[in-house]
């Protein structure tokens, strides 16, 4: 009795399993803030129009589980050119001019859903933000503005975000399930590790080559110093022996470095494709894009092949110097 009459004098004592949940609605009504659950999904998304309303489907079908005081959506399409549409609804959203020529940078899905829940003194607030990505868009306007492919291997951005401001944990994780499993449902293709990779050490291409040709160039010319000059050679000789090596040295080292730059701008151009296809201009960017991988594709090959070419070269230059001088 003395217990009870202690806890009563004190207020209240949560207790049992809803303890958590009520402590979380009680500091929201005191504070008024909301905690924040973010998720990134980084693979090569496909997203199409369709995937937009299943998304809106897979959310409503979540709420079916409470008692949803209100709810509503805002759909914000981003284009490339800066202009972006703002829908207040879904059946708003399925009005969208489709033959636009501006590509879609990215689409801002914004779901409020407002959450009686029980054991809880006032109605909860949720926000579920996904942002929706296009590499090829993204990457196509970085081409635009900053072409060095110093700075194009920075903007390979273009992904799935979600964002949950919550109030219950429990409530918070289960939205972010829900998100989960309509990502899973995306169409997407797996990310080239090869090319990644590459990717990253493309900056040590030019030091390479470079150096590869340097040293090739500089092996063959010491090779041959004693089948061409002999003590019998004249001063003439000698001379034009070191005129003939010091230019091929030299150019290689030149050649190595510019077809190395060469590999490394194409290799930095590739990307992998992941878009959102809604208008025309979407269609456009996503070919733009295949073409561009096919052309640097070629530019690569040809690098090598050209930088293959003058090492194996070198042999043969070595046998012409030979006949040159003897």
């Amino acid at each position: 009795m003395a217990d009870e009459s202690n806890r009563a004098q004190s207020g209240f004592l949560i207790q049992g399993t809803e303890a958590f949940k009520v402590a979380q609605a009680l500091y929201n009504t005191v504070t008024g803030k909301t905690e924040k659950l973010s998720k990134r999904f980084s693979e090569n998304y496909k997203i199409e129009l369709n995937d937009i309303f299943q998304l809106h489907f897979k959310l409503g079908q979540m709420c079916a589980q409470w008692n949803v005081i209100e709810s509503n959506e805002n759909i914000t399409i981003h284009h490339v050119d800066d202009n972006k549409e703002t829908f207040s609804s879904l059946d708003r959203f399925k009005v969208y001019d489709q033959s636009q020529t501006s590509p879609i940078e990215s689409i801002v899905y914004e779901f409020n859903v407002l959450v009686q829940l029980q054991n809880t003194p006032k109605p909860q607030p949720y926000r579920i933000t996904v942002r929706l990505g296009s590499k090829a868009a993204i990457y196509q306007k970085a081409r635009m503005e900053i072409p060095s492919s110093m700075f194009i291997r920075f903007f390979r951005g273009g992904a799935i975000n979600v964002d949950i401001d919550y109030v219950d944990y429990v409530v918070a994780r289960n939205m972010l399930s829900t998100v989960d499993s309509w990502v899973s449902t995306v169409a997407f293709t797996q990310k080239n590790k090869v090319l990644n990779f590459l990717q990253s050490k493309s900056h040590l291409f030019t030091d390479v080559s470079s150096f590869l040709l340097l040293m090739v160039s500089l092996v063959t010319c010491v090779s041959i110093v004693s089948s061409v000059l002999s003590p019998d050679n004249n001063n003439q000789v000698l001379a034009k022996f070191l005129l003939i090596t010091s230019g091929f040295v030299v150019s290689s080292f030149i050649l190595g470095k510019a077809f190395g730059g060469i590999l490394e701008n194409a290799v930095d151009s590739l990307s992998e494709v992941s878009y959102i296809k809604i208008n025309v201009g979407d269609k456009r960017v996503i070919q733009a894009v295949e073409s561009s991988n096919i052309r640097s594709l070629i530019k690569g090959a040809l690098s090598l092949v050209f930088i293959t070419i003058h090492a194996v070269g070198c042999s043969y230059f070595s046998s012409v110097l030979y006949e040159l001088l003897k």
